[in-house]
């Protein structure tokens, strides 16, 4: 599958969904990012379908995608790449709208 045209860097007006931007942000971070894991939930299960879609993209650049078993591994994980001084992401949501933790009563 060719790459999608919009993660190349141009200077042409483009259009993104909020987990693409997610993706490409991460691919744009100064010093890179090296992985880039969570557990898919609503809303940020496409994030690991945008991941599949530019594979090719993200094993050019030499980072590290997977998709975890459950939460707790996508954080460990990260905090392995962290403990290593390298930069990761999670993504771990699975709702929209506010957390009840910090709900008022």
């Amino acid at each position: 599958m060719a790459i999608d045209p919009r993660f190349a860097l141009n200077p042409v007006r483009k259009f993104f969904a909020g987990n693409e931007l997610l993706v490409k942000g991460c691919l744009e971070t100064e010093g890179g990012i090296h992985l880039l894991t969570g557990y898919p939930g609503s809303p940020v299960a496409g994030f690991f379908d945008i991941l599949g879609d530019i594979k090719d993209l993200i094993q050019k650049n030499g980072i590290r995608a997977f998709q975890a078993n459950n939460e707790a591994l996508g954080a460990a994980a990260v905090n392995g790449f962290a403990n290593a001084r390298l930069r990761a992401i999670a993504v771990n949501e699975k709702a929209v709208g506010l957390s009840q933790k910090g709900r008022i009563a």
